[in-house]
């Protein structure tokens, strides 16, 4: 995700003892760079650095409360860390090792500085559109975590929607003007260059006036211009808050009012993703300074457009014929498939659909559409696995010098214990003769599964490996081995504590716990 930087970010100096604001905000930045030098080969020693940063903008403020620069960079600089850090274990060594850090704070947190950062850049002269953008994606990230959160009041979620889509409204609105101008002003100077070189046949005149248009070019791209891909990242995540919206949604009963809430901002969103698909792709070139949106982005697009049609629906059945028959986005897209199981999930959350509440029907066409479900959901996870299988084999002829194979490795993983996660509720349904019948075989196929994610969690990571990467993978090992453990009956404290350490299973057991899938294995017997 996008998250811009201040454009005049303070230049980095080394200052000895900062003393002003200005020194600070100085210095602020100096640790910073320094953090993200760090960020990908030793996260606790990064998020030292980015602290000593957050401190010193602080100070920034403290010392001129009109300093807007200082504001903006200490908001900005806590959800860059927020991101970095939501999916490490709260007791992992990179925190247990520094002791308690000003730079990590909860979402809620966040939010009142990005509030208190807001009114300080409106009295000091204007809120930047990266302020508000970084504002939006806040409330983004709180949206997301609201869909864990049971006793979550809808009615906030409305109230939050209405601001921030109306934050999203004007970013694109402005920056597909911006985008437009831009390139009518690209247009404009490649049409005067033609008239020369046709009208003026003085070679002197003909290279006064190239040299001119050339920094005429110059200029315009060395100011801050919106490129397709700036105005994509937006629209994106414009998506995202309609995503989120109807993930939120705790029944079918309130989908009809969610539809006409988010309908105009839908309406936005589609209209100008045509428009960066058929102007603005690479499929569609416009000129080496325009930076066009790829055939990555499209599919994302378009991903996230079919997700949003899923969600609208109110019979799981049919979207599982929606993403069964979609010929929109490319078969050689493991994410479509991920994604896909992962919106028929939420949509079993929302019908308040699963292993327990399928266990006490006694509806025989309610246990035939779970069982079809999840059949489903592994074919889906099982073509997701083939093709990251596929990207890493092929990132390991690199000889392990791919950025990108440690989070390979994680999301195999991760696909793997998914799978492991269908085939055993697959095997525990109670009187369901596909199930009864094939438990035996279901339940290896879960094991199976397991252990494979385990071998898989361990491969080396590459030596351009991550740290947070490395922490996947690590929480990856952790979730399948605590799984085995499970359903190879290892499951007594002393047991737990050998195989895993007792550090790394009871941060792990909420979770695994709150699945509901491991129940009939002990889950709940086990005390802390």
């Amino acid at each position: 995700m996008r998250l811009p930087k201040l454009p005049k970010k303070a230049e980095s100096k080394k200052v000895a003892a900062p003393t002003t604001s200005i020194e600070f905000l100085e210095q602020g930045s100096v640790d910073e760079e320094s953090g993200d030098r760090w960020l990908g080969s030793d996260l606790a020693k990064s998020l030292r650095f980015f602290d000593k940063a957050f401190v010193n903008y602080v100070k920034a403020a403290q010392l001129d409360s009109t300093l807007s620069d200082a504001y903006y960079n200490s908001a900005r600089l806590l959800l860059h860390v927020y991101q970095i850090v939501k999916k490490v274990p709260h007791n992992h060594d990179v925190f247990t090792e520094n002791g308690p850090l000003s730079v990590v704070q909860t979402i809620d947190q966040i939010i009142s500085v990005y509030e208190e950062a807001l009114n300080v850049c409106r009295q000091s002269g204007g809120i930047s559109n990266d302020l508000l953008y970084n504002y939006a994606i806040v409330y983004l990230e709180w949206l997301e975590l609201q869909s864990e959160n049971e006793n979550v009041d809808f009615g906030r979620l409305v109230e939050v929607y209405k601001m921030i889509s109306e934050v999203f409204q004007k970013l694109l609105v402005q920056q597909t003007e911006d985008l437009q101008k831009f390139v009518q002003d690209l247009a404009s100077i490649d049409s005067e260059s033609g008239s020369i070189n046709t009208n003026n046949s003085s070679n002197n005149i003909n290279n006064n006036n190239n040299n001119n248009n050339e920094t005429t070019q110059e200029e315009l791209v060395s100011e801050e211009v919106i490129q397709p891909t700036d105005l994509f990242e937006t629209l994106l995540s414009s998506y995202k808050l309609v995503q989120y919206m109807y993930e939120n949604a705790t029944s079918n009963s309130i989908i009809p009012s969610i539809n006409t809430l988010v309908a105009p901002l839908l309406e936005l969103n589609d209209q100008i993703s045509q428009l960066l698909i058929e102007k603005f792709s690479e499929m569609t070139h416009v000129t080496d300074m325009v930076s066009n949106i790829s055939m990555h982005d499209i599919n994302e697009l378009k991903l996230i457009k079919l997700t949003i049609v899923a969600l609208t629906e109110t019979d799981i059945m049919e979207v599982v014929e929606l993403w069964r028959n979609d010929e929109e986005i490319s078969a050689d897209v493991p994410e479509k498939f991920m994604v896909a199981s992962d919106n028929l999930q939420s949509l079993l959350d929302r019908n308040d659909i699963n292993l327990e509440t399928i266990n006490g029907d006694s509806s025989e066409v309610n246990k035939e559409n779970f069982w079809k479900i999840l059949t489903f959901q592994n074919s889906l996870l099982k073509k997701a696995q083939e093709l990251v299988n596929n990207k890493m084999q092929e990132q390991k002829k690199n000889n392990l010098q791919s950025e990108d194979l440690g989070s390979l490795i994680a999301q195999l993983s991760e696909i793997i214990i998914a799978r492991a996660d269908i085939e055993l509720q697959r095997s525990t349904m109670k009187d369901y003769p596909p199930s009864v019948d094939n438990n035996e075989i279901l339940f290896n196929n879960a094991k199976n599964l397991l252990r494979n994610a385990m071998n898989i969690s361990n491969l080396n990571g590459g030596l351009r490996e991550r740290m947070v990467e490395k922490i996947a993978r690590e929480q990856a090992k952790l979730e399948s081995v605590f799984r085995l453990c499970l359903l190879e009956d290892k499951k007594t404290v002393d047991d737990l504590d050998r195989i895993m350490t007792r550090k790394r299973w009871t941060e792990e057991l909420p979770n695994l716990k709150k699945l509901g899938i491991y129940d009939n294995f002990g889950i709940n017997d086990i005390k802390l």
